[in-house]
């Protein structure tokens, strides 16, 4: 049985990626599961009542991401093996994302899952499996090329920041 941390016990892509990139070695499966979890873990992110400082939601949105993220982690150790993982990934956000493209409505509450869906949308025609695993590589390597912070609040604000410029910001 796999010991499902709070959100709180996660910290910051660097541990996390540090824990992913031995057991997924192939750089493509790392991305797409990497996108995945993100596409995944916004899906399913809810505010907290009484957030509702700008900063703080977009804090939790990244907490939310850790969460996914780590036990996506968990989940591979334990299966041995990121295949089952990554397509249970797939069944749980294609649908999604197909109901969203047809216009049926989805209580987003991540204002980051409202922007990349946006950026999404735009690309509708061309939006393929395989954006969506660059992105993925693109926020580690955002992640990897950043300052290693200690703060808490800075790792959050950085990690924020990959988030949108690997999913969002045209480049």
């Amino acid at each position: 049985m796999v010991y499902i941390k709070k959100i709180d016990d996660v910290f910051g892509f660097k541990k996390i990626f540090s824990e992913l990139k031995p057991i997924i070695r192939e750089t493509d499966n790392l991305g797409l599961v990497v996108g995945y979890s993100v596409m995944g873990s916004l899906l399913e992110f809810k505010t907290k009542s009484g957030v509702n400082a700008v900063e703080e939601i977009h804090f939790e949105e990244v907490k939310r991401v850790y969460y996914g993220l780590n036990n996506v982690v968990d989940s591979i150790i334990e299966n041995e093996d990121y295949f089952p993982i990554f397509l249970d990934l797939m069944n749980k956000v294609n649908p999604e994302l197909n109901r969203l493209f047809d216009g049926k409505a989805h209580n987003m509450q991540s204002s980051l899952m409202q922007a990349i869906f946006s950026e999404m949308n735009s690309l509708r025609r061309d939006w393929t499996e395989d954006n969506l695993g660059r992105k993925g590589m693109r926020l580690i390597n955002e992640v990897n090329a950043g300052v290693p912070y200690t703060r808490k609040h800075d790792i959050l604000t950085f990690d924020y920041n990959a988030i949108y410029a690997s999913f969002v910001r045209k480049r």
